[in-house]
């Protein structure tokens, strides 16, 4: 209990909501106590575990706080006294209004942890509670007002934004409402900064796999485009080919048919001259000589036979007539003997020229040397031809698939720096490389940008992006100044110079050491891409990239033993998530600080350099050379090709002078034959002279015996018989002629056979031709109709209207693709096509592209909602403009008037301290950055300094909290205040000119502080602290 002295204050000395009685019932250390606190400044004084700060857990608890505003235990079950299960606290406060002028509130506590709150013995909630309390501007979560014994050292230590919120409370209910307004109105923004961060990222994602995908899509499309472009251009190869071959088909169809012309009109003369033959043989038939030889010799036999039996009775006519008979055989005979002469004459004409000509037989020797020698010569000839075609063709295909292959390699530069451009928001890279690819001629060496030409693995790409920055991924590296100032003299671009001396003294092939592995590094960073030296020289020579090592994840944990270990050799390096500075400092005697900053897990080099760049600088001038030696091989080739065939001419002159005497001498051989058949068969037609004179001789006898009666007879039958005899002669006569016509015509079939030889082998020979280019035109217009599905470039020839509108579509389209017009040229642009497509880096496919067309759609998607959040970020920023103008303006007039009362306060100590407000160094609308930091100097030689937790002792952060509270207080109604200890550390003097300023200002008539029921507690006080003349407080001392 506490002394009942006499009250010394009146009720009007006690302010509205002020303490006039508290009654503390089986509470923390008291059984029942009642404390009458006085109106201005109480001092409860008393050694540790007196109960002092009992007092204030009960004015705390009473007025609606939390256990948490106190510092020690969370429970309120853990405030009741030890052993009890049930306690309270009861709060009188002033209040004109009420019954009696006090209004009582109440809080019972019950085990373990409940509490019942009361007012005016009604049991109200813990809100109505509050908000009660909360009428009389009683604030005992702010620390400014309420500060427990377990507070004291927290308040020294919050920090400024924390102090803010704090001070805050001493101004209006505005300014808290403002700044909540604010913190809120930021959250929305941070929300909707976060949304734009992840739709940024989202958009990021979208655009790096676009630029993984475009590469395969546009492949995918470039292939496309190849396929269509060669399939155009196989299609009129196969229009010029079946061209072609038709008409080289129809061309010797033609000449067969004008040789078969000729060999017909050479069969029609053979066929004539068979006709005169045949008629010949009909003339010769149609004298009968075979009826006429029987009839002849039955005829014959007869008069024989009557001769025989009538020999003797013959008379002289009969005999006239055999002598007659005898006579005209023997004239026959003698005509014979004539013919028989003009044959051998023939024959022996015949066989000299035979005999001539076989002695001196056609000389086949120079023809056949000539024509093996030629021979030789166009076979050698032809496998020069062939293996200079084979090196031209090879060389032609190796420049090609060079030029396709820098062609291919430019486009993804192209498309690179595209990208870099994009990036960079910056044309003038695209365009200054443009200049620079259309005019190489103009630079002395190649011009490199790293963004280009850096290829890596997928797993360094991150170590790459915390290393390389933004301008040197980007910039220009030349080889000389002049090819520099070519280009900045048209672009502004960033640029550097490697000559190749510069570039030859910064390649540095380094390996780590054994005792580098160990410490979990796995290579300098100059090993982990590959570039162009110039590319890789410059990072060496400007980033140190030889002198940096790469580690992994347990370089990162071991990241500050492994720097000081070390230090001296290496100043950067990096692990799987950090980047590591070793910064040594040259005035604290080597003292080793080490810098450690998360890699960012984003940049410029990605999924497209993870393919590598092919060298392009290979030179094609020897290839060049090469190609116009071959050419020129070719015509001298060709000029040797023409000499040969002029060879070729004298050797077919030869050929026909062989053939022509081959020809002759085979004649001359006929003809002697034919004439040995001539003479043959006339010696067998010759007549009997003999048998006649003998048949004469007989007759003559017979005349002589025959009987005359059969004189008559034998007259009448030897007339028959002589009559048949001269038709039998004549006809064989005229048969013998027709024979010989016979024989000449067959020899005129004769030469015409020889002279339709030549004939019909050019006829066979076109026509083995002909069906030799028949096949090939049949094979053409197979892969016509297979590749484009019509069998004829001839429109005339196209029935069906499908067909004819394929035929004029491929027109169009070679007219539109600008195909050549020969067959070489679109071989040749065939081939590049196909070359291109070999040295393609990528292939993609039909879902690659659909995969873009849906990401660019995304992309737009995603870049339409960013740009829908940059609006609504800007409507933001000019609502939290205007909020934030409405909270400064008298955020800063309090912290103004604090600041003034704390330099007063300060400066009456021999002291100084100013309260400033902390704004943000960047962002103005970053309002968690605003708070109140507190600068104190308690010595002249110092300079003024944030008052913390490390840069002032205890004592002087006890000072400087308590001249901040009383400066905050004097601007700041409320009913009461409540300081526990708040005097420990400070040292005497301060302790006593603290004590005495707030005995002044409790004492005085201005200010809140005059009207303000304070209490302060503390286990011990300065000797005559409380000695003071005119004691503006009252003195209760504890029994």
């Amino acid at each position: 209990m506490m002394d009942d002295d006499v009250p010394t204050f009146k009720d009007e000395d006690y302010p509205r909501g002020s303490i006039r009685k508290l009654v503390f019932h089986e509470f923390l250390t008291y059984r029942h106590v009642e404390c009458l606190p006085g109106p201005s400044m109480n001092v409860i004084v008393g050694p540790n575990g007196t109960g002092k700060s009992t007092i204030i857990c009960g004015i705390c608890l009473a007025s609606g706080g939390t256990p948490k505003f106190l510092g020690r235990s969370d429970k309120l079950g853990d405030f009741i006294r030890h052993g009890k299960l049930e306690g309270y606290v009861e709060m009188f406060l002033k209040d004109g209004n009420e019954e009696g002028g006090l209004r009582r509130f109440k809080i019972v506590l019950r085990k373990p942890n409940t509490a019942v709150y009361y007012i005016n013995e009604r049991k109200v909630t813990h809100a109505e509670h509050s908000k009660a309390i909360e009428s009389y501007n009683i604030q005992v979560g702010n620390p400014c007002t309420f500060l427990a014994q377990d507070k004291v050292k927290s308040f020294a230590e919050q920090d400024s934004q924390l102090l803010l919120r704090n001070t805050e409370k001493a101004g209006t209910p505005e300014l808290i409402k403002l700044h909540t307004q604010l913190e809120e109105k930021q959250k929305e923004g941070n929300e909707m900064g976060g949304k734009k961060n992840d739709l940024k990222a989202q958009l990021k994602k979208i655009r790096d796999e676009i630029a993984r995908v475009q590469p395969l899509a546009t492949s995918y499309l470039e292939s496309q485009r190849r396929n269509q472009n060669i399939h155009i251009f196989k299609a009129k190869k196969a229009f010029l080919t079946y061209n072609l071959n038709e008409k080289d088909y129809r061309e010797k169809q033609q000449e067969a048919k004008d040789a078969h012309e000729v060999v017909q009109s050479f069969n029609n003369r053979k066929n004539a001259v068979q006709q005169k033959i045949n008629d010949y043989k009909n003339l010769q038939r149609g004298l009968g000589m075979e009826r006429l030889v029987a009839t002849f010799n039955e005829q014959r036999n007869g008069l024989n036979d009557k001769i025989r039996r009538l020999r003797h009775s013959f008379d002289d006519d009969a005999l006239a007539n055999a002598r007659r008979e005898y006579m005209n055989m023997k004239s026959q005979c003698e005509n014979w003997d004539k013919e028989l002469e003009n044959i051998k004459a023939l024959k022996a004409q015949f066989a000299e020229k035979y005999e001539r000509l076989k002695a001196n037989p056609p000389d086949k020797t120079e023809l056949d040397e000539k024509e093996g020698n030629w021979n030789q010569l166009r076979s050698q000839l032809h496998r020069e031809m062939e293996a200079n075609e084979k090196v031209y063709q090879g060389l032609l295909y190796k420049k090609r698939q060079i030029e396709g292959c820098i062609a291919s390699i430019e486009q993804t530069l192209r498309k690179k720096m595209e990208t870099l451009a994009r990036w960079h928001k910056n044309e003038t890279y695209l365009r200054a490389w443009d200049f620079y690819t259309k005019n190489k001629d103009q630079f002395r060496h190649p011009v490199y940008v790293p963004y280009l030409f850096i290829s890596t693995d997928d797993k360094y790409t991150k170590y790459l992006n915390n290393l390389v920055g933004n301008k040197d991924i980007g910039i220009f590296i030349f080889g000389c100044n002049e090819d520099e100032n070519l280009l900045q003299s048209k672009f502004k671009i960033s640029s550097s110079v490697m000559t190749p001396q510069l570039t030859a003294q910064n390649i540095h092939h380094v390996e780590l050491d054994a005792e580098m592995k160990r410490m979990g590094f796995i290579d300098y960073a100059c090993n982990i891409f590959t570039a162009p030296e110039p590319v890789k020289a410059y990072f060496n020579s400007v980033n140190y990239f030889h002198k940096t090592p790469i580690g992994d994840e347990s370089t990162d944990r071991n990241c500050e033993a492994i720097a000081h270990k070390i230090n001296g050799t290496v100043q950067l390096f990096l692990s799987n998530k950090s980047r590591v500075n070793i910064i040594t400092s040259r005035y604290a005697h080597g003292k080793i600080t080490v810098n450690r900053t998360p890699l960012k897990l984003d940049g410029f080099i990605g999924h497209m350099h993870t393919s590598k760049i092919r060298n392009i600088e290979e030179n094609t001038d020897e290839l060049d050379n090469k190609l116009r030696e071959a050419a020129d091989r070719r015509t001298t080739l060709d000029g040797r090709e023409v000499e040969i065939n002029r060879m070729k001419g004298a050797i077919a002159e030869l050929r026909r002078k062989y053939q022509h005497e081959t020809d002759q001498l085979r004649i001359a051989e006929q003809n002697f034959q034919k004439a040995e058949r001539q003479e043959k068969n006339h010696g067998t037609s010759k007549p009997n002279l003999e048998q006649a004179k003998k048949a004469l001789e007989e007759m003559e006898k017979t005349a002589k015996e025959q009987i005359p009666k059969e004189v008559a007879n034998i007259v009448k039958a030897f007339g028959a018989y002589q009559k048949e005899a001269n038709s039998h002669g004549l006809k064989t006569v005229q048969s013998r002629r027709y024979q010989a016509l016979i024989d000449l015509t067959r020899e005129e079939i004769g030469e015409i056979d020889l002279q339709a030889q030549e004939s019909v082998e050019r006829y066979q020979e076109f026509k083995a031709e002909e069906e030799r280019l028949r096949t090939i035109f049949l094979n053409a217009r197979k892969e016509l109709k297979d590749l484009v599905g019509i069998s004829t470039t001839n429109p005339a020839n196209l029935t069906r209207d499908e067909h004819k509108k394929i035929y004029e579509d491929l027109l169009k389209k070679f007219e539109e693709y600008k195909v050549p017009e020969t067959i070489e040229e679109i071989d040749n642009e065939i081939q590049q096509e196909e070359i291109r497509a070999q040295v393609g880096n990528l292939r993609g496919s039909k879902e690659d592209v659909k995969e873009l067309a849906r990401l660019e759609q995304e992309e737009q998607d995603v870049n339409t909602l960013v740009e829908r959040s940059d609006n609504v970020i800007q409507n933001w920023e000019t609502d939290m403009k205007t909020l934030l103008d409405q909270w400064l303006t008298p955020l800063k007039e309090l912290v103004a008037k604090i600041s003034e009362n704390f330099v007063n306060f300060f400066g009456k100590i021999g002291c100084a301290g100013e309260v400033r407000l902390a704004v943000p160094e960047t962002n103005p609308l970053n309002i968690n950055e605003y708070g109140i930091d507190i600068y104190v100097k308690f010595r002249s030689y110092n300079q003024l300094r944030r008052l913390t937790a490390q840069q002032q002792s205890g004592g002087e952060r006890s000072v400087s909290t308590m001249l901040y509270l009383m400066a905050l207080q004097e601007l700041c109604p409320v009913p009461f205040r409540c300081v526990d200890e708040i005097n420990q550390g400070m040292d005497p003097t301060n302790e006593r000119l603290v004590f005495n300023m707030m005995v002044e200002l409790l004492s005085g008539n201005t200010g809140h502080l005059a009207h303000t029921q304070y209490f302060m507690l503390t286990p011990k006080l300065l000797p005559d602290v409380l000695n003071v003349k005119d004691k503006p407080y009252e003195l209760k001392v504890g029994t």
